[in-house]
Order: structure tokens, then C-alpha cells, then sequence
């Protein structure tokens, strides 16, 4: 293998293409890359040369089809939507805001505390912020014995 000088984007990519194709996870490698890259894996999915070739026996290798057009037969078009990941069928059940509507969008809903993280703050005077918003911390104090590891395994 020769050595570079230096390696471009394009490298990393096929490394990591080769490396997690034979451990299952290419296909979540792309989804997180999405976050943050996410037309450029849309892009990258659809000019893939999918189910593109055929098998030449008589040379004995594979050859780009003559009447291929994008993004190939059978091969559905990759959209954001292709790039999430449903929520659980159990999750939807226990939480009805988790089922998106007719566009597969999930609403948002605003959180409203209840009584128990109200009076948490009240019964615990440590847990109220000062006038800066910030929450004091408290050291802890051991007891009058340290336990030592043979006390605890014998």
C-alpha cells in the first residue's frame, strides 16, 4: 500500500466504510453522520451505483449495466425521512405524544413540573440556586472509619 502525505475526508470515509460494513454498522455510521451532515449523506446515498452491475462470467467480473439509470432498479430514493429511526411500537403505547401525525412529524410538547420537583427544591435547602442561578455544592463527610478493600472482601 503506498503512503500518503495526507489524508482527505474521502479517505476516512471509505476506512470507515470498509472497517464497519464487516461489523453491521456502516448504515449507523451515515444515520449519525446526518445529524449534522445531513445532504451530504443524502447525496452520498443517491449517487451510489446501486444494483448497477451484473456478473460477466466469461471475464469473471462485474460490469456497470449499459442501461443503468439512478439510483438504480428496485432502489428507493434516500430522503431525510429514510434517515430516522422509528420510535418502538411500546414507547408510542406508554407515551401517546411519542405517535407522529399523518407527515411522521412528532409534536413537541413544553414540560410542566409537577409537585414532586417542587418540593424537592423546598424540603432541601441545598438544592435551591443563589441570586446567580447557580445550586451550591456540598462536600461530602465520611464517617469516622474509612472501610479499607480487605475489610470489604474478607
Amino acid at each position: 500500500m503506498p503512503t500518503k502525505s495526507t489524508i482527505t475526508y474521502e479517505d476516512l470515509r471509505h476506512e470507515r466504510r470498509v472497517e464497519f460494513a464487516f461489523e453491521g454498522l456502516y448504515w449507523y455510521d451515515l444515520v449519525s453522520r446526518a445529524y449534522y451532515q445531513q445532504q451530504e449523506v443524502i447525496n452520498y446515498m443517491n449517487n451510489q451505483e446501486r444494483n448497477a452491475s451484473y456478473y460477466d462470467s466469461t471475464t469473471n467480473t462485474y460490469q456497470l449495466s449499459e442501461s443503468y439509470v439512478a439510483p438504480g432498479t428496485g432502489v428507493a430514493e434516500a430522503t431525510a425521512k429514510s434517515l430516522r429511526l422509528p420510535i418502538a411500537d411500546t414507547d408510542q403505547s406508554k407515551n401517546p405524544n411519542l405517535k407522529p401525525d399523518s407527515n411522521g412529524n412528532i409534536q413537541t410538547v413544553a414540560y410542566e413540573f409537577g409537585e414532586k420537583e417542587v418540593t424537592a427544591q423546598s424540603k432541601n435547602p441545598n438544592l435551591k440556586p443563589d441570586s446567580n442561578g447557580n445550586i451550591q455544592t456540598v462536600a461530602y463527610e465520611f464517617g469516622e472509619k474509612e472501610v479499607t478493600a480487605e475489610e470489604l472482601f474478607n
